[in-house]
């Protein structure tokens, strides 16, 4: 629900907005569960603009609150770990600040596929975005000008059919026309000009 359009404000405000209809008057027991099951029956428009349904929990929650501490403890608390690393282990990222000062030209995939390679990560536990995340935080990933020796250039052929790409590809198995009641498997080849693509 927190987006860059909601405030702690905003939230709390949607908040107070759900469980009016329970604070501003005496409810019995089993008037106020009730009233809870037909907030959850409809669809709200949160904060941010989007439509939500919320569970019995969450207004029970968000009443609790509200009661304990008034409009102040309907706002989401600040996050406690705020910049700090919650899935990335501090040696990870030294390491991966060291890859990529060794060589200045590595992208973050590729230093974290080297990690994952040398067996310091388990594949799929560093995300891409979190180690761009903490690498921008750091300054590590300030533009840097290409090396006019390293820059890559689009081969191609000098003209039509000098030079032709071939390549093979296991396709489905058909039925063999041969011998009824088995299969063949069927290949498909491709042949095509550098130069015109065709």
């Amino acid at each position: 629900m927190l987006s860059s359009r909601t405030t702690p404000e905003l939230i709390a405000a949607f908040r107070y907005h759900v469980i009016a209809p329970l604070v501003s008057r005496p409810l019995s027991y089993g008037e106020q569960r009730a009233l809870i099951q037909t907030l959850c029956q409809q669809i709200w428009q949160a904060p941010d603009g989007e439509p939500v349904t919320l569970s019995p929990r969450t207004i029970y929650r968000w009443l609790a609150a509200y009661r304990a501490g008034g409009w102040t403890a309907l706002a989401p608390a600040p996050r406690a770990d705020v910049g700090t690393m919650r899935h990335l282990d501090p040696e990870i990222l030294a390491l991966a600040i060291q890859l990529r000062e060794e060589n200045p030209t590595r992208s973050v995939q590729q230093i974290i596929r080297v990690m994952e390679l040398a067996h310091r990560i388990e594949p799929g536990s560093v995300k891409y975005s979190t180690l761009t995340y903490h690498f921008r935080r750091r300054g590590v990933l300030a533009k840097q000008a290409p090396d006019p020796e390293h820059v890559l250039r689009r081969r191609q052929a000098p003209y039509a059919n000098a030079e032709w790409q071939g390549d093979t590809q296991y396709t489905v198995r058909l039925p063999d026309p041969a011998r009824p009641g088995r299969t063949k498997q069927a290949y498909l080849f491709a042949f095509i000009d550098d130069y015109s693509g065709c």
